[in-house]
């Protein structure tokens, strides 16, 4: 956690530039925030985190670098994604434009659609399990089936798209674009790296100080710290524990853990109103709480009852971080 070099969420975002050099002052961290304003810094945010998630990274401790699988079974899936609402809309288009028939243009795309669902469904059925990119961890569902349904989700989004604005003459595709793509390249990347900013700058990797929990208002809560986020140590400290237990767990752990309760730092709102109140989340990226001489820690137990099938390259990983962590406080 808080690993600079094995952390996705660290990586990525010093891979497309979005991690600050903390602490940082206030005003520092306001300019910051206007930054990302900027179109081209959220777009590159997306685009680094759709590669991380689609291509992995080889910096993850528990991918395995010697079976990262075939390059097309990931990019069919990327380009299925991606193409077939383009081809969809086009289609649509022509026949609200009356270009030609409405209900051919609509039959057209559900035609494209199903037979680019069905000929990608095929390939990932006929491909070794091999052409799948493997983990040290067996998964529960297989890469396969976690490929299938992917996919068949997506078809299933794109086709009710279709038939609906086709048979409601709803301009269904259009909401979407305007609900979903449109926040998916701007108010979903602002918020998410302010999350990150907020949850992880400026601490450390001890098992009590590499996060925070957070009071705010409903309306940031919801913005920024939605689905137990607002509570993010607790999470931490045991990420099992479902989002709607996290305040109990956050209680639990004041009343009958002492070392979490010397350590753990609430914050409220924005900014402390003076040096009585708890801190804000500006006050916490500031130098005044930035913590010290807290050794890494690696929490293994996780993995107790996971399938592992290398058990001794994750080892050697989580000694590394733990080295690491070491010669960062030194």
């Amino acid at each position: 956690m808080n690993d600079p070099i094995r952390d996705p969420n660290f990586n990525q975002a010093h891979e497309s530039g979005h991690w600050l050099d903390f602490p940082i002052a206030h005003v520092e961290f306001l300019m910051a925030i206007l930054k990302q304003l900027n179109p081209v810094r959220l777009v590159s945010y997306i685009v680094a985190r759709a590669k991380y998630s689609a291509l992995g990274v080889d910096t993850n401790p528990y991918a395995n670098p010697d079976k990262l699988g075939w390059p097309w079974a990931i990019r069919l899936g990327v380009l299925f994604v991606v193409a077939i609402p383009a081809v969809q809309v086009t289609l649509i288009t022509i026949g609200a434009l009356g270009f030609a028939e409405r209900w051919l243009m609509s039959a057209i795309a559900m035609v494209v659609l199903i037979a680019a669902w069905g000929g990608l469904i095929a390939y990932y059925l006929r491909v070794p399990e091999e052409a799948f990119a493997q983990s040290r961890i067996n998964p529960v569902i297989s890469h396969r089936a976690t490929a299938i349904n992917r996919t068949s989700y997506m078809a299933l989004i794109y086709g009710t798209l279709t038939v609906t604005e086709y048979y409601s003459g709803v301009p269904t595709w259009g909401y979407f674009g305007l609900l979903w793509i449109v926040p998916l390249f701007t108010t979903f990347p602002i918020f998410m790296v302010l999350r990150e900013w907020i949850q992880h700058g400026n601490a450390d990797r001890g098992r009590y100080t590499n996060s925070r929990i957070f009071l705010v208002n409903p309306l940031l809560r919801y913005a920024v710290f939605p689905f137990g986020m607002d509570y993010h140590l607790p999470h931490h400290i045991n990420a099992s524990v479902p989002h709607y237990r996290l305040k109990e767990l956050h209680s639990y752990l004041l009343e009958n853990d002492a070392k979490y309760a010397e350590q753990a730092l609430v914050v409220e709102g924005w900014r402390a109103g003076d040096q009585h109140s708890a801190p804000g989340i500006t006050d916490v990226l500031g130098p005044r709480y930035t913590p010290h001489g807290n050794a890494a820690h690696v929490d293994e137990e996780t993995l107790a009852e996971a399938d592992v099938n290398d058990a001794a390259a994750i080892a050697e990983q989580a000694v590394a971080s733990q080295k690491a962590g070491l010669r960062a406080i030194d």
